[in-house]
């Protein structure tokens, strides 16, 4: 049996006395509670020449225990006891009674220990889990804690390895699938035990599709069981048609009874050195962003449903791959990627072999491998060692080697440096994919005339700054530079940068991506805003991101869902709100995949606007010039002729209200679900107010709490446990989750000379 144990913790930081200690659920960042300070600061530095960390979020690390007293019923007396972590960042030393049960120096990869031998003849233990997060894995906001889930798995002598299953798929075609199973069962006995193994295949509706049974002896020690099952008529999962079957595993025996289920989808891919990338046969351009695990609100402890809402927003994008930057995922970010149709790029964090790299791809690759979302093993994000030395390269080639052995299903890439010779050094000759970051820096083509045989993709490119709702800033040249071991200059000039300098970024780089049929795609730095990797301070925020890290789009956002989306699209901007413009001539930009676009002032259709006929066109988005008056302006899109979508920008008044949205209003009353809460000032007549920059402050009442707050400013150092903040160029974020509770929770926000807002959602 497997039970999640987040409840009842405590929790202290290194330093603290007795009356320290306070309780907590997971996960928990204790980081983002801490006061934002240039005085935690690291600059850029470099380890061995090779690796780059800095620190510049901003936040506190430093070093804490946390503890839980464990009961473990007497009904499970001499059963086998695991304790595993989804993540603790960052090197952490577990203890059971005070003694020793294992450490991981990962702040990213899972952990599985075995404390059996700790609980002998006990019904409680006291867990203590020490954490040093003084040490930087990354060079962006990591958190502290024990950000992830924590499991305990109570099991038979002999049963299932946690991570012990793996399901493949080698032979599709239409009228059958293979389905073949390696199932790996650990008995701790001194002898060999006799076993029944139960094996049966559930379809994505439910229905029994095959059964098998085996009866075993397991020797001491390790066994392994293989068999295969034949699918007729396959449902193919697919970013469009995300449909997941059910293998579930039955281990009974005179010592027990183990169960095990593992979700998995049947699909095959293939990536080319010339046609790029497919998926069941068909093509499909890898469209889609890196992404940090940060979040406005909560910091790095994300609930299971803050890693859906990422897949939620950019599949609505349309993208259709995230890559894992630059670490081991939450298992809850691969499970929503299976659900709603988002392929995963895994990565790990560690490419010295001499450092653990062998632990932590084992790690990587055990746990996560059944996830039909998962294409790639990214075995690096460097270009090996600059100076020419081949040692990273043998790393890689390790990598490589011990990957192609755990899954031989799946190919491995590498995401180089396009300022490192990676070909000259033998880096990018070892992995069946190439990954090139900035854009590729000029040197795909290249590559590709060299190498015709690598497949290849675009594995960053952008990079481009730009804060929500800001499109003007002063100029600053007198700020100062910091260049970055790949090659990148970086302004710190403290500051925000303009919704223009990402929109320009993105759409050169997009399109030079977009234009090589021979690349598999490419993926967006980043495609979500994150702590760290700032211009300086009071900047604590990368302003990287289509979406900011409250998760609200910028204007570059509506480009790629033009783009990429199935949907009608139509975004014009900016807002039509500036103050001492009048009479001067003022641009309105639009994206929109619609035919025609036409555009109406107060009603009145605009001559001498030139429409807008998007088959065939090369322009990347639509801009008007006229003189700036204050009121409505009205933008029609047409398909065929037939109007499809409509969007008003109004002149706004004075601040007078709150609006909000809830993403959701039905919630699982389980303690951890989610609601995010848009709230957007008002004038007394409903219109967006874009520069407002109001006081709130909520009040949750009923089956749920306040998780945490935000506004996606990029200078704002306010506490996200705190009960207020000041609105951001018009918006903030509320997350509130429920308690275990059902029944109604009201959420009023209010702030001063402001009508409050008001919502209510149902935990159930």
């Amino acid at each position: 049996m497997k039970y999640k144990i987040n409840r009842d913790w405590e929790f202290m930081l290194s330093g603290g006395d007795a009356a320290s200690w306070r309780k907590l659920d997971l996960p928990h960042d204790w980081a983002v509670e801490g006061d934002f300070s240039p005085e935690n600061y690291i600059p850029a530095v470099r380890e061995e020449s090779h690796l780059e960390y800095r620190h510049d979020s901003f936040l506190p690390r430093g070093k804490g225990t946390y503890r839980k007293k464990l009961t473990i019923p007497q009904k499970y007396s001499g059963q086998r006891v695991l304790l595993e972590f989804d993540g603790v960042f960052g090197e952490s030393r577990i203890r059971v009674d005070g003694d020793s049960a294992g450490e991981n120096f990962s702040g990213y990869t899972g952990a599985v220990y075995d404390i059996t031998a700790l609980c002998a003849g006990k019904n409680a233990v006291d867990v203590e889990v020490d954490v040093d997060a003084d040490r930087m894995q990354g060079w962006w906001y990591e958190g502290a804690g024990i950000y992830r889930h924590v499991w305990l798995h109570i099991l038979p002598g002999c049963a299932f390895d946690p991570w012990g299953i793996a399901v493949t798929s080698p032979q599709v075609a239409a009228e059958s699938a293979t389905v073949e199973v390696v199932a790996e069962a650990v008995n701790i006995h001194p002898g060999a035990v006799s076993k029944v193994l139960i094996a049966k295949i559930y379809s994505p509706k439910g229905d029994l599709l095959a059964e098998k049974s085996f009866a075993r002896k397991f020797i001491s020690g390790k066994n392994l069981e293989n068999f295969s099952f034949q699918i007729a008529d396959p449902d193919l999962w697919d970013v469009d048609n995300p449909v997941l079957y059910t293998l579930q595993l039955t281990l009974d025996g005179e010592d027990g009874i183990d169960r095990a289920e593992v979700k998995f989808g049947i699909r095959t891919f293939e990536f080319t050195p010339d046609r790029g990338f497919f998926l069941n046969g068909r093509h499909l351009q890898l469209r889609g962003g890196n992404l940090h695990h940060d979040f406005g609100g909560l910091g790095t402890a994300l609930p299971d449903r803050a890693h859906e809402k990422n897949v939620e927003v950019l599949k609505e994008m349309g993208a259709n791959v995230i890559r894992s930057a630059h670490n081991p995922s939450a298992p809850a970010l691969l499970d929503a990627c299976d659900r709603l149709g988002m392929l995963f790029w895994a990565e790990t964090r560690n490419l010295h072999w001499d450092k653990g790299a062998e632990k932590d791809l084992i790690s990587l690759i055990r746990r996560d491998r059944n996830h039909p979302s998962l294409i790639l093993w990214s075995l690096a994000n460097t270009g090996g060692a600059m100076d020419g030395r081949r040692y990273l390269t043998d790393d890689l080639q390790k990598l490589h080697d011990l990957a192609k052995k755990l899954d031989p299903s799946r190919p491995t890439v590498a995401a180089l440096e396009g300022n490192a010779d990676a070909n000259a050094n033998g880096f990018a000759l070892v992995t069946d994919v190439v990954g090139y970051n900035g854009g590729g820096m000029g040197i795909c083509d290249r590559d590709h005339r060299l190498y015709p045989d690598r497949c290849m993709v675009v594995s960053e490119y952008s990079s481009g700054r730009g804060a929500r709702g800001i499109y003007c800033v002063p100029d600053d040249p007198e700020s100062e530079t910091e260049t970055l071991g790949d090659g990148r200059v970086m302004r710190r000039n403290g500051s925000y940068a303009t919704e223009f300098d990402l929109i320009k970024s993105h759409i050169s780089e997009w399109e030079y991506v977009a234009l090589r049929p021979y690349l598999a795609g490419g993926l967006m730095w980043s495609a979500i805003e994150y702590r760290g990797e700032t211009c300086g301070y009071p900047v604590v925020t990368s302003q990287f991101g289509v979406l900011d890290i409250c998760r609200f789009p910028k204007d570059i956002y509506y480009y790629y869902r033009k783009l990429w989306s199935k949907e009608p699209v139509l975004h014009c901007f900016p807002p039509w709100h500036h103050p001492g413009r009048e009479g001067k001539m003022t641009e309105i930009f639009c994206f929109s995949n619609c035919d025609v676009v036409e555009l109406f002032f107060d009603g009145k259709k605009i001559p001498g606007i030139p429409e807008y006929l998007q088959p065939g066109s090369t322009f990347p988005y639509l801009n008007w010039t006229l003189p700036y008056k204050s009121g409505t302006v009205t933008a029609v899109g047409k398909i065929n002729g037939v109007e499809v979508c409509r969007q008003y920008l109004t002149s706004p008044g004075a601040v007078a209200g709150l609006k909000l949205t809830a993403d959701r209003e039905k919630l699982s009353a389980d303690g951890e679900d989610l609601a995010f809460i848009r709230v957007d000032v008002v004038d007394k007549d409903g219109n967006f107010v874009p520069d407002a920059a109001e006081n709130i402050s909520v009040t949750v009442s009923g089956c749920g709490v306040l998780a945490g707050i935000a506004s996606g400013d990029p200078v704002s150092h306010e506490k996200e446990s705190a009960l207020s903040v000041r609105t951001f160029n018009g918006s903030a974020l509320v997350i509130v989750r429920t308690t275990q509770e059902t029944g109604w929770i009201d959420v009023q926000i209010s702030g001063e000379n402001l009508a409050p807002g008001i919502v209510r959602l149902a935990a159930g």
